[in-house]
């Protein structure tokens, strides 16, 4: 069995401040969740209420990628997937830029 490591990403700083003003909160550059597997793999997964907030989701992802991979000093891979995990959606689909949105019924083991 494979380790899978969950952690929140902060793509800026990890130590952002619980009022909301830390470095991430001013870039833009977050993500809800990472998976990361101890071969270096890993995913991003953003959390939206809705399907008619998938595309700010989206965007957040977008925004991540573009500035984290070209970054020498991140030593970061582009991620095996990207997913936007909505509260309320009908199904799962692929979106813009190669973003899966996944409701949460869908999750199941």
């Amino acid at each position: 069995m494979r380790h899978v490591h969950y952690s929140p990403l902060r793509a800026a700083d990890r130590r952002d401040r619980p009022d909301g003003t830390g470095p991430s909160a001013a870039t833009g550059l977050e993500a809800d969740a990472a998976i990361e597997l101890v071969d270096g793999r890993w995913a991003a997964l953003e959390a939206e209420t809705s399907e008619a907030r998938v595309g700010g989701g989206v965007a957040s992802l977008g925004r991540l990628c573009e500035e984290l991979i070209p970054n020498a000093d991140a030593r970061v891979r582009p991620p095996e997937f990207m997913a936007v995990i909505t509260g309320v959606s009908e199904y799962a689909h692929l979106v813009e830029q190669g973003v899966c949105a996944v409701p949460t019924r869908a999750l199941t083991a």
